[in-house]
């Protein structure tokens, strides 16, 4: 399979509801013009399709996202401008998502404390414990669909994270390529 039909694959296995090539496909996730577009978005991954996919899913939903390569540029653009969520790969080349993360929660005042979620192709019961040691709110497991960024952007334009936020998505919306359920821990209490 050469490379750009291999990108191909990735954006139609994101940005569909496709359960099977049967007559019952259907059809692309369907959205609202801007459904989230105050919220701003740091997206940190070594990985350029994995921010570029990342990228043109946020824009579907309107946000206004902020890309970065390695744990460098995400600590530079938390300096520049505050974000209402950062979502973090573990693996970066400079520097562990879960360095990067505690040094961003240090830098940030008490008010300004951003939600962290981990983004990782490891299981989440595996990686867990280090991301909620490092001040992250949660992980999840690459690849992640439409249905369950939506879910997490309603949670962050409400500033609640409940559990069980995964259970409310209707296997309707889910890929399946989507793992199992997970679920968020509550806020940290300072």
């Amino acid at each position: 399979m050469t490379r750009s039909r291999t990108v191909h694959s990735c954006k139609l296995q994101c940005f569909s509801n496709t359960k099977s090539a049967g007559k019952d496909h259907p059809g692309p996730f369907r959205l609202t013009n801007s459904a989230f577009p105050y919220l701003r978005v740091l997206v940190v991954d070594d990985q350029p399709l994995n921010l570029r996919v990342f990228g043109m899913m946020l824009k579907k939903f309107g946000c206004k996202t902020t890309l970065a390569e390695n744990g460098q540029r995400a600590l530079s653009a938390c300096e520049q401008q505050s974000f209402d969520l950062i979502l973090m790969d573990i693996e970066l080349p400079d520097m562990p998502g879960y360095r990067v993360a505690s040094e961003i929660l240090m830098r940030k005042k008490e008010h300004q404390e951003v939600p962290i979620i981990a983004i990782s192709g490891y299981k989440r019961s595996s990686i867990l414990d280090q991301c909620l040691a490092a001040g992250m709110r949660d992980c999840l497991e690459k690849p992640i669909g439409l249905g369950v960024l939506k879910k997490l952007l309603e949670q962050i334009s409400t500033t609640s994270f409940v559990t069980g936020i995964h259970n409310e998505i209707s296997t309707a919306n889910r890929t399946s390529s989507e793992l199992t359920p997970r679920t968020f821990s509550k806020p940290r209490l300072v």
